[in-house]
């Protein structure tokens, strides 16, 4: 006989408080918990979307437990879900409200996150347009982080460019930094095309007409 098993089901997850008012330079755990309706062991990941970058290990994000101690002012945003070997849980957000530390924002980074291209040809990737709520400096950070590899100019500039050799997908991340915070990363990715050739001199005589092709004179009259 062939048992037909139920489909799988993600894991369950709740947090303990969605909103949380807290003072700066104090320690904070969100709480996360989740149970799997098959018992299979589950995987935890938290996501910081908005707020000062906390620096956190990378292993810290990945526990039921969000440990940290803010340093500035500001709404911080997480995002936390559960998952098992085959599903992830629907995600569930929590918002913390930190006062009392050091006056400031952190800095936004913003450029297109898709940007065309051609083979052969400069590409320019444009992070003008990031800005600190402030008005403070702001500096600029460039790097790739996927595609075929290439020699990236002012990789610390506001406009940064590369010449793509081969077509395909290439990842870009730009941070940004004032005297005191840095920017979450934005993601830019550029979709290079093979470049169209131009018709050749060769090809623009194969469609000349030949002297084969070219019709006869009329016969002479006597």
């Amino acid at each position: 006989r062939v048992r037909v098993l139920p489909p799988n089901q993600p894991p369950r997850l709740t947090v303990d408080i969605e909103r949380l008012d807290a003072q700066a330079g104090r320690p904070i755990v969100l709480r996360a918990s989740a149970s799997d309706p098959e018992g299979q062991p589950v995987r935890y990941l938290w996501q910081q979307t908005t707020g000062a970058d906390l620096k956190l290990p990378e292993h810290e994000w990945q526990q039921a437990d969000l440990r940290f101690t803010p340093r500035a002012n500001g709404t911080y945003l997480f995002r936390v879900t559960a998952a098992d070997a085959h599903d992830a849980s629907p995600p569930k957000f929590v918002t913390v409200e930190v006062t009392g530390g050091t006056a400031g924002s952190a800095p936004v980074a913003r450029a297109p996150r898709r940007v065309p291209g051609q083979m052969g040809h400069r590409v320019t990737l444009d992070g003008s347009a990031s800005h600190d709520a402030d008005g403070d400096p702001i500096r600029f950070r460039w790097r790739q982080v996927g595609g075929a590899p290439v020699k990236l100019r002012d990789a610390r500039s506001a406009e940064a460019s590369f010449v793509p050799t081969v077509r395909g997908a290439y990842a870009f991340s730009l941070v940004v930094a004032d005297r005191r915070f840095r920017s979450l990363p934005r993601r830019v990715t550029v979709e290079v095309r093979r470049t169209n050739a131009r018709p050749t001199a060769a090809a623009q005589q194969a469609d000349a007409p030949s002297e084969d092709d070219r019709p006869a004179p009329p016969p002479r009259s006597n």
